[in-house]
């Protein structure tokens, strides 16, 4: 089977008040706000509720939004549910959906194999994989497999293409319970069965490994347990992963867990860095850029690592705004320069829960608090920022429903960003000319 990576198509942004895809023009009365003037610039506009998606297989789900992926065309949602047969008590679902100028539109629900756990999704420009890492089946995927589908021109329908299964080592189980793209390479990990990652490289019709990394029993805390190889993150040569511990019957992680960095040198992949980071546990989020890598725990700051003359160093770390507990931070997601990060009001039983996104300065190459988006949810069965993904105009935010709360599985809020247009070519953008009065927005659309 001939499987074939494409070049992405770079796309020019036009000054037009109609079907402008991702960042579409609000209607002025949902985009009604002052920018903050600084200079001849001012503060980009707040982001705004776009629309919603909720389960729509018609089998009551568990974890709607367990994962999330976007990019300009698509957003894709992993939901896991739980059968009432014991026999077939396992499954999930991807639903696909597509943007349309204003709204969006399901195109198509790839269902996960009977007795299955349906555990990761990852999009490479027009290839998406589905991992399984759990199988109750004994058959040739009992240690995990990855299901490749392709889309077409219009991004409407994606065609299974292949299957790649664990490779045959001792301590390859639970394969596919992560998965990063990076251009032609990608990397696979396993779950806590497992102690692995396998990386990838594209070879024009195959996937073909080029090194496997295990973590020897010895160096886990098999008690609490921690898991490594549970996420996973590659940037070009460079290759993340740790040991987080989840938390159970025998309490909080009785050793330290560690952020493991291989590089790729002369060929060669090897063990570039091993960091502690004491006793932390859950919730692990890997980002990495270049030479940056972005840490998040769910009991401390998020850090921000930067590679500098062969060792990576303490950049910067960031907390939550005043009022806010790092031990609420839930998920997160890194695109360019801006970082969102989900978060709760607190421990009570507040309906209002947040996302707080930041940006990087790129001139002090500082990260800074830049708005924070909030939710009207009902906080007794969903939890609103326990998933996100993040693109350039466009972030989904997963509101997850409580296990217990079944037959309601949650849904996923889509938020947009009005792009900074310059209809009028004066190196300004119009909204900021518009809210400071030095324009008059004649049409209503908040463009020139």
């Amino acid at each position: 089977m001939r499987w074939q990576m494409k070049l992405l198509a770079v796309g020019v942004v036009v000054c037009t008040p109609t079907n402008v895809g991702w960042g579409q023009t609000p209607s002025p009365q949902l985009n009604k706000r002052s920018s903050i003037s600084i200079g001849e610039s001012c503060v980009e506009p707040e982001w705004f509720e776009r629309g919603q998606f909720e389960d729509e297989s018609g089998i009551p789900l568990a974890k709607y939004g367990e994962k999330i992926v976007i990019d300009q065309k698509n957003a894709i949602v992993l939901a896991q549910f739980h059968r009432t047969s014991s026999e077939t008590r396992h499954g999930g679902f991807a639903f696909i959906y597509k943007r349309l100028s204003e709204s969006f539109k399901l195109v198509q629900t790839i269902t996960a194999p009977t007795n299955t756990i349906l555990t990761y999704i990852a999009m490479e420009i027009d290839l998406l994989a589905l991992g399984v890492a759990f199988n109750f089946e004994e058959n040739e995927e009992s240690n995990g497999v990855l299901y490749f589908y392709r889309a077409d021109a219009d991004r409407s329908n994606w065609t299974f293409e292949g299957k790649l299964l664990a490779p045959d080592h001792p301590d390859v189980r639970g394969f596919g319970q992560s998965i990063a793209f990076s251009d032609s390479r990608m990397v696979v990990g396993t779950n806590f069965r497992g102690h692995a990652i396998v990386i990838y490289e594209w070879q024009g019709d195959a996937w073909e490994v080029e090194a496997i990394f295990t973590i020897s029993p010895d160096e886990l805390d098999t008690a609490a347990p921690q898991s490594f190889g549970d996420e996973v993150a590659i940037c070009g040569d460079v290759v993340v992963t740790a040991t987080p511990s989840i938390l159970g019957p025998a309490g909080f992680p009785s050793i330290p867990s560690y952020v493991f960095i291989y590089r790729r040198t002369d060929g060669a992949w090897a063990l570039d860095s091993k960091i502690e980071y004491g006793l932390v546990y859950m919730n692990l989020d890997l980002h990495l850029q270049v030479d940056s890598l972005v840490v998040k725990w769910s009991n401390r700051p998020l850090e921000v690592l930067k590679y500098v003359d062969g060792v990576w160093v303490l950049n910067q770390e960031i907390n939550p705004p005043v009022g806010y507990s790092f031990y609420n931070l839930t998920n997160s997601d890194l695109f360019g320069d801006r970082l969102a990060i989900g978060g709760i009001e607190g421990y009570s039983s507040a309906d209002l829960q947040v996302v707080f996104l930041y940006e990087r300065d790129v001139n002090t190459d500082v990260w800074s608090h830049r708005t924070t988006i909030r939710a009207n949810v009902n906080s007794q069965v969903e939890r609103f920022g326990r998933s996100m993904a993040l693109t350039e105009n466009a972030l989904a935010v997963g509101s997850q429903g409580i296990v217990s709360q079944v037959p309601w599985g949650g849904r996923v809020f889509i938020f947009d960003r009005l792009p900074p247009l310059d209809c009028d070519a004066n190196d300004l953008a119009d909204h900021c000319e518009i809210d400071q009065d030095w324009m008059k927005d004649l049409n209503f659309n908040r463009w020139l």
